[in-house]
């Protein structure tokens, strides 16, 4: 890829997100939702870190110091859009039904992702990495 004038890495990163936004419309779970609704199948956090670890690794190389630091900014992502995120929405829940008694204005409520929009998200953002990657060669 020399010669180009922009970084694959980073095309590739931003049209894998792009591709699973435009997914998430299109798949029945997420009918009804708005462009880019935080939660949803599948997780665009772990589509786009996914596909931009793969294209590190397609280009440094899988032992590559980027390639590890990609993959541990993976696992640090893929655990937030699942545990905390997922929490923080259950919490608004609770606190929204504590809060009618008390006449508050309701918290929104912003859902994360489950384990398998998680693993769909990751497995499909390396899917497309990769075929973006071909693409592109």
């Amino acid at each position: 890829m020399d010669g180009i004038p922009f970084s694959p890495v980073l095309v590739i990163a931003g049209l894998a997100w792009a591709i699973n936004e435009l997914t998430k419309q299109l798949v029945g779970r997420s009918r009804g939702r708005r462009w880019f609704d935080p939660g949803g199948m599948p997780s665009g956090h772990a589509a786009t870190m996914a596909a931009l670890a793969t294209a590190i690794g397609l280009s440094e190389g899988v032992g590559s110091p980027l390639f590890a630091l990609a993959i541990i900014l993976c696992g640090i992502i893929f655990s937030d859009a699942h545990r905390v995120r997922w929490s923080v929405g259950q919490q608004a829940l609770r606190l929204n039904e504590l809060g009618k008694r008390a006449k508050l204005k309701p918290l929104p409520i912003v859902r994360g992702h489950t384990g398998a929009e998680v693993i769909i998200g990751a497995i499909y953002g390396a899917l497309l990495a990769w075929g973006l990657w071909q693409l592109l060669q």
